[in-house]
């Protein structure tokens, strides 16, 4: 049987005590490691991808997602690649802008330096970006061969081919006739 020592009386735990141990811990100093982790977190990754990146247990992850601290980090990294994302697509925007402008300019100017081909490909890429892509289907035609005939001669050979010719005994049957069991034909005499 094992003994156990007990540091002193056994009590139940008052409300502020429960209180005390399910209270979020606190970081008291954020670390570069911290940092890390929150971009990370803040960039998508799962906590199990940033673990594998950043040597992290997934448990210490979870606890570091839950402490308040750490949780406004992750808002201020999540804003901030928020605002990344948000340039850079307004840059795009901006370059798409400037081209179809030039584009327009240049075809309204001097539609004779572009081939009905450049034009075709033109109007077939915008009508595909407003949504009006074709549609394309394909069909797959099958044909299927039932040679059973030829199927069955060549396995047949192969197990001629496989299996030594062994002679076929023929032995008496110890089952009794049917005419004797009474089953068959009346046996006819000529």
């Amino acid at each position: 049987m094992l003994e156990l020592e007990i540091a002193g009386p056994v009590r139940d735990l008052t409300e502020d005590e429960v209180e005390a141990r399910n209270a979020p811990v606190v970081l008291k100093r954020i670390r570069d490691s911290h940092l890390t982790v929150a971009r990370l977190l803040a960039h998508g990754l799962t906590p199990i991808q940033v673990a594998l990146q950043t040597g992290y247990a997934v448990s210490r992850i979870s606890v570091l997602q839950r402490d308040p601290t750490f949780i406004e980090l992750l808002d201020f990294f999540r804003l901030k690649e928020e605002e990344a994302r948000s340039d850079f697509n307004a840059r795009l925007q901006l370059v798409a802008e400037d081209a179809t402008q030039e584009l327009h300019e240049r075809m309204q100017d001097a539609p004779e330096t572009f081939s009905n081909a450049e034009l075709l490909d033109v109007a077939k890429t915008y009508i595909d970006r407003a949504g009006f892509a074709p549609i394309q289907r394909s069909v797959t035609k099958t044909t299927v061969t039932h040679n059973i005939g030829e199927r069955m001669d060549a396995a047949h050979k192969r197990l001629l081919d496989v299996t030594p010719a062994a002679p076929i005994e023929a032995r008496r049957s110890s089952a009794v006739p049917i005419e004797e069991r009474g089953f068959g034909r009346p046996d006819r005499r000529d």
